[in-house]
């Protein structure tokens, strides 16, 4: 076993499914959304990984932007491998080494679980960052055209009481 965190692949050995024909359609519609975000300006490999990738300036410091996406990159580095030390016990030395490689690999296939589950929970983390963060973008564009009118028109009323 790697130290790496991969997940488990899925076999299918059921002669009925066409895994090829499966994954023709998955890359079509992959595909067809790719043409549907760069249609719409939009970084669809941003928006699949659910990262929020300003291609303009931005009210919020870059650096919190380079965050988010180091966030969403990390979220699936989590696991734990076999660390397994050897025994040095003379007589008995390999069955301790077989029991502490099972209880090792019961103790990885848990803490794996969990570490599965806190993948998930980063990655709706990093997905709802994002929209709060696309959301304060177009909020703050908002304020700051409504900014823009109040000052036009406060200019305007100056106007209008200085007289002709």
């Amino acid at each position: 076993m790697s130290h790496d965190y991969r997940p488990e692949v899925i076999k299918l050995h059921d002669p009925d499914i066409d895994a090829e024909a499966i994954m023709r359609e998955i890359r079509t519609r992959i595909q067809q959304r790719r043409a549907q975000a760069e249609a719409q300006g939009l970084d669809f490999d941003a928006l699949a990984e659910g990262r929020f990738t300003p291609d303009r300036p931005t009210r919020f410091n870059a650096e919190l932007y380079y965050e988010l996406r180091r966030l969403s990159v990390s979220g699936e580095q989590i696991g734990v491998g076999l660390s397994l030390t050897t025994s040095r016990a003379p007589l008995i030395g390999a069955l301790v080494q077989r029991v502490r490689l099972a209880l090792h690999q019961l103790v990885i296939y848990y803490v794996n679980m969990l570490a599965r589950q806190q993948s998930r929970v980063n990655a709706y983390d990093v997905r709802a960052w994002s929209v709060l963060m696309a959301d304060l973008e177009a909020k703050a564009a908002e304020i700051e055209s409504l900014r823009r009118e109040v000052t036009e028109l406060h200019a305007r009323l100056d106007k209008l009481e200085r007289g002709p």
